[in-house]
Order: C-alpha cells, then structure tokens, then sequence
C-alpha cells in the first residue's frame, strides 16, 4: 500500500485508469520479482502454474488499489503538463 501509494505519488497518477495502469504495472513487475526467487529458493510452488496464478492475482489487486488511490489523489489536483 504505501510502496503503492509512493509511486504513484511520483508518477502524478490522478485519475483511475492511470493509478490502474501503474499499479498494475508494479504490482506485476513485484510479484513477478518476489515468485520467481521464491520458487528458486524454496519449495513453496511445485510448478510454474503456482507462480503464474499468484502474479495474475496480485497484479489484478495492485490494478484496483493503484486506481482507487490514484482517484483519491485527483481530488482537487490540478493536471500539470510540462
């Protein structure tokens, strides 16, 4: 949430389909990260099918916080084009 909630701040992520798309992003490019070591490292997934279907899901969660946080954060934000 917070690692969520940083980035998108960076981002200047203020509408939902933004926070969506950037929360789907990291969300999937961290869950990609954290169950490939941990399918290397441990004995935790038995196959690929394990790890594939943990990244579809949290990249689907961090897709629906990213837009509700980056809805949030367009309230009252002026969109700044440099």
């Amino acid at each position: 949430g917070l690692f969520l909630a940083y980035v998108l701040d960076k981002a200047n992520a203020v509408s939902f389909t933004t926070g969506a798309t950037i929360g789907a992003v990291t969300g999937f490019l961290v869950s990609m990260g954290m169950n490939l070591t941990s399918y290397g490292t441990t004995h935790v997934y038995t196959t690929m099918t394990g790890v594939f279907v943990d990244v579809i899901a949290v990249t689907f969660m961090c897709a629906i916080v990213g837009g509700v946080i980056g809805a949030y954060y367009g309230r009252g934000r002026k969109v700044v084009i440099a």
